[in-house]
């Protein structure tokens, strides 16, 4: 994904990228993008995101001031939700939306003991 790679993204606060098809790959993208670290909110809303991309965000110490986070109508399941609920980078976020995933139990109580009231499954 070639706008991950943009050092114009570099004075971004907010990006929406909301039914692009970017995938798990243009999840990873963005994640390693260093050009990103300013951002504090970022839609990915139906992009067909499964749970190596959501797995790729989660780590990313790029995305370190995200406050908002939206996620929904992905393919994200526990692994992907658990991962996201475990991260060290996303200590920030005050809004996380992962509506009409693929996320079960085990997931949802994850995200929940983590972000309490600020994660919409």
């Amino acid at each position: 994904m070639a706008l991950a790679g943009s050092p114009r993204l570099a004075n971004l606060t907010s990006l929406d990228l909301d039914n692009n098809g970017i995938g798990d790959e243009g999840a990873v993208a963005l994640a390693s993008s260093p050009h990103l670290a300013n951002l504090t909110r970022l839609h990915l809303d139906s992009n067909g995101i499964g749970d190596e991309g959501a797995k790729a965000l989660a780590g990313s110490p790029h995305l370190a001031n995200l406050t908002t986070l939206d996620l929904g109508g992905n393919k994200i399941g526990d692994e992907g939700a658990v991962a996201l609920a475990g991260s060290p980078h996303l200590a920030k976020l005050t809004s996380l939306e992962l509506h009409d995933n693929e996320i079960g139990d085990e997931g949802t109580e994850a995200l929940r003991q983590r972000f309490g009231a600020g994660v919409r499954c």
